[in-house]
């Protein structure tokens, strides 16, 4: 089981989360020769350093008190599981393919972030995570309008 036991693991959690699929998508970009994928895979890359970026900075805002408050909340291995399973693991991919499963993935942490607001008796952390899950569903949002218009190119 993954417990995440202060706020601060859960926001090193995304950052990472972020940070590896920055890389996984600049991987797939490396790998194909198509010019739509590749315009989408560069976006998506920018795209997770962007919400990598702006947790660090949610980070630098917040008092050590709260990022070392513990959490009753834990996350267990399902989650690792779910999110390794909407990862692409193929060569051959079409733009459809990648913009589900980047919408799927944002769609994972925005359950994350709101399932810890909710669970959350202290307020600073629900205000945190509803934040973030409140960012990141902005960010997906965009991220669905962009697309739409690069399929349309």
């Amino acid at each position: 089981m993954i417990s995440f036991k202060q706020a601060q693991d859960v926001l090193n959690y995304a950052k990472d989360f972020h940070h590896q699929l920055s890389r996984y998508y600049k991987t797939l970009n490396d790998k194909t020769d198509q010019v739509r994928v590749k315009m989408l895979l560069d976006y998506l890359t920018i795209h997770e350093e962007k919400l990598e970026k702006n947790i660090e900075h949610i980070e630098e805002n917040i008092s050590v008190k709260v990022l070392e408050t513990w959490f009753k909340y834990t996350l267990c291995e399902d989650l690792r599981k779910e999110l390794s399973s909407k990862i692409i693991k193929f060569d051959n991919m079409i733009v459809e393919e990648i913009i589900r499963m980047a919408i799927q993935l944002d769609d994972c942490l925005i359950r994350i972030y709101k399932k810890i607001a909710q669970n959350s008796d202290i307020p600073e952390i629900r205000d945190i995570f509803t934040n973030l899950s409140e960012l990141e569903d902005h960010e997906k949002r965009r991220f669905v309008m962009d697309s739409t218009r690069m399929y349309d190119m």
